[in-house]
């Protein structure tokens, strides 16, 4: 009788080949796990972003992106897209990491874009009405704010700083809806890769924003089409061709009924590819400029305080890595840190709506006559507004600066002033180097009829004002105050000056003045006319209240504050002069906000009816 044992251990010939070995097995499962995972590489890094509370996260992030980048350069992911838009029209929702995609909302009749701006357009003249009457706040039932945002972009906008300016603008608008789109390796350039033009077409047809935030050019600084031959960056042609591909983006998310709003590429670890970036921005931003759409730059907030290359960044406390190991994408630390700056530059250019009480910041423009374009300005506006309006106090800025300036030293400083006051605090632009003076030499140069002619007008049709006015700057803008007050008597209630430059001929060798001005030597009349200093030393009246604020430390304008101080000291006129430690520095002027609005608060309010 045969042996079942032996039947069972019986020993298989050598001659018999398997496929079952060990090493085959794992080798096998090791090649289809490869497979699939370059292949769902794209869900496996968006799973990874989204989540914080993953052990060596910022590891594993890098990795995905290794991967990602070799599925798509070694034509994987391209080919799953290809057969992705096969199945399209059968597909049923996809369901990522065991996520069901959300539901697509109902479709809206219309858009409701923010007022556009089209290029040579003359705005009607709005029917003047009482103060309070006709102002509706973007925080009311009604009101001109954004309520819907589409972002879109190549990998940035897919990775850590797409996922926490979501997460920001979430945090901060409730009643913002966010939808994001971002493709690792794509732009403008190349289209038959990716056509972002019919992907945003798509996206807009798909979620009504109001808002488009674009971020484009990392991937740009490559050759481009030119009627059928390629240009290379650099060569004659590739700049133009380049910006049409941008003027288009921003025409197509315009003729929809948004608000194209372009996000700069910050500056990179490697110098030749920060060089070809700086190109790609500058174009951008000219493209940009010609559409009316609006542009935001990041590169100041990733560099270094000199300019260059910045390596770390402080977020919650602690100092960590700001980029990648790749020198290009952001850490999540890093990501957070420019979220919450880029906070800051949207509400600079669009209404938004924070869900505290402060003011809120609302961005405007008016078509200037005497400056030859249309000017930007930013006014905080207390939540709460009585029927008969509030006053106004109008912040300057230095030279080298611009009507941001005071929001990105001060935002929420700023915003909290206002309410406390019960003021609307308004940001006005003197150019650069405008002096806040007017002059024929320069084309778009009459700073000062803009500001009184202009600006301080348009504030009643546009603001809820109740008609006092005062006004206040820093260097520059400390002169542009006074001088404003000292050449137009009685439209200022009071006017104030931190660290300012009120003796124009002690800056008699400076280019941008002579320009305006004319030689000092041969014009003297001229800079003594334009000059706080002077003009008191010809009548040391002013008319209004005046207070001054320099740091002792001041190589540049201390004794020009301590001159003019003297002169009214001699003549008896009452005002307020401070010196505090410190130099010509934002440590000086924003220290000295809080109290010079406060000054201006007790003056507007003790002569508003």
């Amino acid at each position: 009788m045969p042996s079942r044992v032996a039947d069972i251990y019986r020993v298989v010939k050598p001659s018999v080949r398997t496929w079952s070995r060990p090493v085959a097995v794992v080798l096998g499962a090791w090649i289809v796990a490869v497979l699939l995972g370059a292949w769902s590489a794209p869900e496996i890094r968006a799973f990874l972003v989204e989540r914080d509370e993953l052990p060596l996260g910022e590891p594993l992030v890098e990795a995905a992106l290794a991967v990602e980048g070799a599925a798509e350069a070694a034509g994987l992911l391209p080919l799953r897209r290809q057969l992705e838009s096969g199945v399209q029209p059968i597909k049923r929702p996809a369901i990522i990491l065991g996520r069901k995609s959300p539901p697509r909302p109902p479709e809206a009749s219309t858009p409701d874009p923010l007022p556009a701006e089209p290029e040579g357009q003359v705005q009607a003249e709005p029917e003047p009405a009482g103060p309070g009457e006709r102002w509706v706040s973007p925080a009311d039932e009604g009101g001109d704010r954004v309520e819907r945002i589409l972002m879109v972009g190549a990998s940035s906008i897919q990775y850590y700083l797409g996922t926490e300016l979501e997460r920001a603008i979430k945090g901060r608008y409730s009643t913002i809806s966010v939808h994001r789109k971002g493709k690792l390796g794509t732009g403008l350039v190349r289209d038959d890769v990716f056509d972002w033009q019919a992907e945003v077409s798509a996206l807009i047809e798909e979620h009504r924003p109001q808002v488009v935030l674009c971020q484009f050019g990392g991937n740009d600084a490559q050759p481009i089409l030119v009627e059928g031959r390629k240009v290379s960056v650099g060569a004659p042609g590739w700049e133009e061709a380049y910006e049409e591909r941008v003027v288009a983006m921003a025409e197509l998310i315009r003729d929809a009924g948004a608000l194209p709003v372009f996000l700069g590429m910050p500056i990179m670890r490697d110098k030749g590819f920060t060089g070809r970036v700086e190109r790609v921005n500058k174009v951008t931003q000219r493209a940009v400029e010609r559409t009316g759409a609006r542009y935001i730059d990041l590169w100041d907030l990733a560099a270094s305080p000199d300019g260059g290359y910045r390596i770390e960044v402080e977020v919650g406390g602690r100092r960590t890595l700001m980029r990648l190991e790749d020198g290009i994408h952001f850490t999540r630390a890093g990501a957070q840190y420019l979220a919450e700056n880029l906070i800051r530059r949207l509400e600079q250019q669009l209404p938004l709506v924070p869900d505290d009480d402060l003011a809120i910041a609302i961005p405007s423009r008016i078509d200037s006559q005497a400056r030859g374009r249309s000017v930007p300005h930013l006014a905080f506006v207390p939540r709460e507004v009585p029927p008969e309006g509030l006053p106004v106090l109008v912040l300057l800025h230095g030279a080298y600066g611009g009507w941001t300036d005071w929001s990105e030293r001060a935002h929420e400083d700023l915003r909290r002033l206002a309410k406390r006051h019960r003021l609307i605090l308004v940001l006005a632009d003197g150019d650069p180097f405008g002096w806040y003076l007017d002059s024929d030499e320069v084309p778009g140069a009459k700073i000062h009829t803009y500001l009184v002619d202009e600006l301080l007008p348009s504030f009643a049709r546009d603001l809820p004002v109740s008609g006092p006015v005062s006004m206040m700057g820093l260097s520059m803008g400390g002169h542009g105050a006074l001088i404003t007050a000292l050449r137009r008597p009685g439209l200022l209630t009071s006017a104030s000056s931190i660290s300012g430059a009120l003796d124009l001929a002690h800056a008699r060798s400076r280019k941008q003045l002579q320009e305006r001005l004319g030689l000092y030597e041969s014009n003297p009349k001229a800079w003594h006319e334009w000059s706080v200093l002077h003009r008191l030393q010809s009548d040391p009246d002013p008319g209004l209240p005046i207070k001054m604020t320099c740091g002792r430390e001041d190589k540049v304008w201390v004794q020009a504050s301590r001159d003019v101080h003297r002169v009214l000291v001699d003549a008896g006129v009452e005002h307020a002069y401070v010196e505090v430690s410190g130099g010509h520095t934002w440590e000086v002027w924003s220290g000295a906000l809080p109290d010079h609005v406060a000054f201006h608060a007790e003056h507007l309010h003790h002569k508003a009816p």
